[in-house]
Formats: C-alpha cells, sequence, structure tokens
C-alpha cells in the first residue's frame, strides 16, 4: 500500500500542486513506475497457486518474469495445514494467508493472500484423510493377498507331506 501511495496518488497531488510540463513528465515516469509494479505485485499475487490433485499438492512460485518455482507435495508428507486471516477486511472477504507444513522440509510453503483460505485448508485435510485411507486399504490388501499366498503355499507343503506319509506306510 506504501508504493500505491508513493508511486501513484503522489505524482498526481504534485502535478495538481505544480502543473509545469516538465513537472508532468517527472511525475509521469514515477507514476509509470508505479503502475508497473503495481502490475508486477498483481501478476505475483495472480500467478502464485496451490493445485490440488488426487496423488499431490503442487505449489507454483512466481518469482519474477523469467523464474517460476514448483513444489510437489505428497499429502503423506504434510503434517499441518494453517490458515491465517488478519483483519477487518480480510475477514469479510475471507483472505488470508494458507500455510503447509511439511514432514522432510524446515521451510513452511505459504501461499499469501488467498480466498477461501478456509475452505483451502479443510480440502487439503480432507484429502489428505482420503489418502490415508486409500493407502491403509491398499496395505490392507496387499496383506491379505501375501497372507493368502503364505496360506496356499502352506497347505500345499502340508498336502505334499501327507501324501508323502502316505507312500512311506504303503512302502
Amino acid at each position: 500500500t506504501l508504493r500505491f501511495v508513493f508511486f501513484i496518488f503522489l505524482p498526481i497531488v504534485i502535478f495538481f500542486f505544480f502543473p509545469h510540463k516538465y513537472v508532468l513528465y517527472g511525475m509521469s515516469l514515477v507514476l509509470l513506475y508505479g503502475l508497473g509494479s503495481l502490475l508486477y505485485m498483481f501478476l505475483d499475487w495472480y500467478c502464485d497457486v496451490f493445485i490440488l490433485t488426487n496423488k499431490n499438492l503442487i505449489n507454483i512460485l512466481w518469482n519474477g518474469v523469467f523464474r517460476r518455482d514448483c513444489v510437489r507435495i505428497n499429502y503423506n508428507d504434510i503434517e499441518s495445514v494453517q490458515a491465517n486471516i488478519n483483519g477487518f477486511m480480510r475477514t469479510i472477504f475471507k483472505f488470508g494467508n494458507l500455510e503447509v507444513e511439511t514432514a522432510n522440509e524446515s521451510t513452511t510453503n505459504t501461499l499469501s493472500d488467498a480466498a477461501k483460505v478456509t475452505y483451502a485448508q479443510a480440502r487439503i485435510i480432507t484429502m489428505k484423510k482420503d489418502k490415508e485411507e486409500e493407502n491403509s486399504v491398499l496395505e490392507m490388501s496387499t496383506f491379505k493377498k501375501a497372507l493368502k499366498e503364505f496360506m496356499e503355499e502352506y497347505s500345499s507343503k502340508e498336502e505334499e507331506k501327507r501324501e508323502f506319509k502316505k507312500k512311506d506306510i504303503k512302502k
């Protein structure tokens, strides 16, 4: 907000009090710089995104015109999800910061000034629980399959022993 006041509002006020053409040129350059930085801040906000998939949470951060950072977070690695809403206007419009803390990183992945952060927090937690249930079902089915194979192998060995004993008895 300080950039807005200094680079956009201030040149208009200065030109209002000093309406000279050289002041206009200088203030238009300052105003142009202010609008450019405002556009940059908007693009930085607009291009930062969390993408929820059925397998991972993807955090894409726009760090300048030619640099993007992409972080893929496995749902099993998520330790906590926090939604921070500070201030009266942010509470009314449900804007805030969403922080995802992972087990294998010391840094938190933050999405700044996101809309509906409480809904996003609940959705990430739901996806994490669904993935944990899916993994436990897969682990259970793998365990059942391995147990079934073991029992079949064990019962076939027992039958071989019985047949061997029958052959010994007949001899």
